[in-house]
């Protein structure tokens, strides 16, 4: 009802309508189902909406007794009858119009990224349009696979493979691939390799689970592939890296000032990291790391400059106290090209405390 009310305003004495002049205001509710019952059985906030759409009005909050007529509104809704209780009430159902939407199939989905990739990889060479292509078909089976290899348990809850899976997957692709850094069909499929890795592989829980997908991407991969060789993509995975002018992690023309997304491996991927923290302890004397970068520390900071780089990138580090994830973002965004900052800790901190930092950041942020 207070969202409600702040997107409507007071249009004469006793009637509500949608605010700033606006003449139809459509309000979509997301995850319809997802209310707990009460004691009762019933569901309070599905309750107050059916109010709202059958009867046209609502009661004032500070002032009971009062009511407000509401006009030009209208309300969509979506749920997910997997989640949440599962269902909502009857009275309530029989106030909307009821579309039943199944999930894409697999024809569905490579018609859809299969779009997407040809449309992004329209000015590269024809070899790798054609790479890529083939691509498209490799994610789509290794993406079934997934989904009926390993479900969502109590234990493994976050198991969910839905399409934002494959979303997040050509998201990222589409965003590091140029025609510079894919003039091949080998570099366009290791990137993808990668990718795969990072948004599938990640989420798996134990040694055995990782060994058995990299079971299914190879199969895949050279069920799929003819324009490349499989084996040069199998043989050892390849790690990505960003790299951008002055943080210390430059090659193959970086230092232009552009963000840029390139394969490094072995010896090398060791060297630049260390020449990154060289350059980190260069610019934040007050604030120099003395830092060990050994095989998983590197994993995980490589991990998390991928994540800073995509648009939208979100993480959140779990470990204990000591394990290096402050140490490890900070090089991270320092890679990245990102300006680091994190709020005040102190005893009295409070939630106006936050919004003045916000407000500062966004400030900064223009």
């Amino acid at each position: 009802q207070t969202l409600l009310e702040r997107s409507t305003e007071r249009r004469r004495v006793g009637v509500r309508g949608p605010a700033g002049g606006v003449q139809r205001l459509l309000l979509v509710l997301d995850d319809l189902s997802m209310p707990p019952l009460d004691q009762y059985g019933s569901q309070k906030a599905l309750c107050l909406l059916r109010q709202m759409i059958a009867y046209k009005f609502v009661f004032s909050a500070s002032q009971p007794g009062l009511r407000a007529e509401l006009e030009g509104l209208q309300y969509m809704a979506a749920m997910n009858p997997a989640y949440g209780v599962g269902s909502i009430p009857p009275r309530l159902g029989r106030l909307f119009c009821a579309l039943a939407m199944a999930a894409p199939d697999a024809d569905a989905i490579q018609h859809i990224y299969g779009t997407v990739l040809a449309a992004h990889l329209a000015p590269f060479d024809s070899r790798v349009r054609q790479a890529g292509e083939q691509l498209v078909a490799a994610v789509v089976g290794l993406h079934t696979a997934m989904a009926s290899s390993f479900e969502p348990n109590a234990v493994r809850c976050h198991y969910v493979w839905d399409l934002r899976a494959p979303a997040a997957l050509f998201g990222a692709c589409v965003a590091f691939s140029t025609p510079e850094t894919c003039r091949d069909p080998l570099q366009l499929c290791a990137l993808f390799a990668h990718e795969l890795r990072r948004v599938y592989c990640d989420r798996l829980v134990s040694a055995a689970e990782i060994e058995r997908f990299e079971s299914l991407l190879e199969r895949q991969l050279r069920a799929q592939l003819t324009a490349v060789d499989a084996d040069a993509i199998c043989a050892e995975p390849v790690t990505f890296i960003v790299h951008t002018k002055g943080s210390g992690v430059e090659q193959d023309g970086a230092g232009c000032g552009q963000r840029r997304y390139q394969p490094i491996s072995g010896n090398e991927l060791t060297r630049l990291l260390d020449s990154s923290l060289g350059a980190y302890n260069e610019t934040h004397p007050l604030g120099q790391m003395d830092l060990v970068l050994f095989e998983h520390a590197t994993s995980h900071l490589t991990r998390i400059a991928r994540v800073l780089t995509i648009d939208q990138g979100h993480a959140t580090l779990v470990g204990i106290a000591g394990s290096g994830r402050r140490s490890l973002t900070r090089l991270a965004a320092h890679i990245a090209g990102c300006e680091l900052w994190s709020p005040t800790s102190r005893a009295s901190y409070s939630s106006a405390d936050l919004l003045l930092e916000l407000r500062d950041v966004f400030l900064r942020l223009g």
